[in-house]
């Protein structure tokens, strides 16, 4: 279980649960590029998504991190760097 002191990002609660990322969107009811653009934090999902993404994956929308934290913000400037 996860704990409800910490936020997780979506792809870590998604991978936690064992569904692929064509699963989930369907699940959720979005494509799975619209999907994997929230996981990697090009878009963020609008309320009743975050609602439906909460209810599908078992969590509070609490436990669910729409923003990278520290880390992921490195990676992601480094990735850009390399593009």
């Amino acid at each position: 279980m996860l704990s409800k002191r910490t936020s997780f990002s979506l792809k870590a609660i998604r991978m936690n649960l064992g569904l692929t990322l064509d699963e989930a969107s369907e699940l959720i009811g979005v494509s799975k590029y619209t999907l994997s653009n929230y996981e990697h934090y090009k878009t963020v999902p609008n309320i009743s998504k975050i609602n439906k993404i909460a209810s599908v994956y078992g969590v509070s929308v609490d436990e669910i991190r729409f923003l990278p934290n520290e880390k992921e913000k490195k990676l992601l400037a480094v990735k850009k760097r390399m593009k």
